[in-house]
C-alpha cells in the first residue's frame, strides 16, 4: 500500500507573458489541490527543480484568485505559504526512498511548467519513484 503523503511539484521557471507580466506558478494550481489532500488527512510537501518559485500574475488577479484563496496565499505564516516559500529541492528528496515516501505526486502547473518540467530530471524521478511504488502521479 502507498504511503499517505502527497508531494506536489513546482514550476520555479519564469517568463514574461501576458503583455510582459510574469509567468511562473499558477497559484491556485498548487493551493487548491495542497487543500484536498490536507482536508483528506495527507501530509504534503511542496518540491521544485530550483526550490524557488515566482508567482504567476495572472494567477494573483481576483478573477483567479478569490478572497479566500488571497487570504491563504497572502498568510506567510500559514501551512501553505510556509512550505512555498522554504520549498524542497528534488534532491532533498532520497529517490531511493520517495516511493516509501509518499504516495501520490501532483505536478501542478501554469505556463511556466512548459519551461521548466520537461528537463526537470529531480522532479520527473520522484514521479517515477511514487508510480513505481503504486502510487499516484497526477497533474492539473
Amino acid at each position: 500500500m502507498a504511503p499517505r503523503r502527497a508531494v506536489i511539484s513546482v514550476t520555479s521557471a519564469h517568463a514574461p507573458l501576458h503583455h510582459g507580466n510574469e509567468t511562473g506558478l499558477f497559484i491556485s494550481e498548487a493551493l487548491h489541490p495542497f487543500n484536498v489532500f490536507k482536508k483528506a488527512g495527507f501530509p504534503v510537501d511542496l518540491v521544485s527543480t530550483t526550490g524557488t518559485y515566482v508567482p504567476d500574475w495572472l494567477s494573483l488577479q481576483p478573477n483567479f484568485l478569490p478572497e479566500n484563496d488571497r487570504k491563504q496565499w497572502e498568510d506567510v505564516n500559514g501551512e501553505f505559504r510556509q512550505k512555498l516559500d522554504n520549498m524542497m529541492k528534488p534532491e532533498v528528496v532520497d529517490p531511493s526512498k520517495s516511493n516509501k515516501q509518499y504516495g501520490i505526486f501532483f505536478a501542478s502547473a501554469g505556463h511556466a511548467a512548459l519551461i521548466d518540467y520537461p528537463h526537470a530530471k529531480g522532479l520527473q524521478n520522484i514521479a517515477i519513484d511514487v508510480w513505481v511504488g503504486g502510487g499516484i502521479v497526477s497533474s492539473v
